[in-house]
């Protein structure tokens, strides 16, 4: 469980990241509908964090901006929230070299091909990443809680077990 929550909080991060204009990111090899950051985030070793020092970590984040964003945590307090949560990861995507979406989300019509791709790109990436580190083979439709019709966001639920906590992401 471990291995695919890392998998899906990398993931999260790489997403939520791409929504920011970065120049640090290269295709994945799919067929060119995913980026990836170019220099991903250190998988996180050892335990997940308790909710108390998540909490904690939270509370400093709050204190000091007087707001607070998921994507301003490291991969292993992220990792350990959805450990810590009902399993469930949120995944924005949107169109490579779109730059901010910000003034223009509430124009996205995901039933267009470009977004569709880049949609069914992503879904594909998840499940082939959870199978390939389970014996019990998912399919999207177990692990997909909802795929926002309107927003580009899709949430998946990660219920599997990993036979080894300390096993690494690989590179996407």
């Amino acid at each position: 469980m471990k291995k695919n929550l890392l998998t899906l909080a990398t993931l999260f991060l790489l997403f939520a990241s791409s929504c920011k204009r970065n120049d640090d990111e290269v295709v994945l090899p799919d067929n060119g509908n995913l980026v990836e950051k170019q220099h991903p985030a250190p998988v996180p070793q050892g335990s997940p964090y308790t909710a108390s020092v998540i909490d904690q970590s939270i509370n400093t984040i709050m204190e000091s901006k007087k707001d607070f964003h998921w994507e301003w945590v490291d991969l292993k307090t992220l990792w350990s929230a959805v450990v810590n949560s009902d399993h469930t990861v949120a995944v924005g995507y949107k169109l490579k070299n779109s730059g901010s979406i910000d003034h223009t989300i509430d124009k996205i019509n995901l039933k267009e091909k470009s977004w569709k791709a880049v949609h069914d790109a992503l879904i594909e990436l998840v499940v082939a990443e959870i199978n390939k580190h389970t014996t019990q083979p998912v399919t999207a439709k177990e692990i997909i809680v909802e795929d926002d019709a309107i927003m580009p966001i899709i949430t998946f639920k990660i219920t599997d077990v990993m036979p080894s906590p300390d096993c690494s992401i690989s590179k996407m």
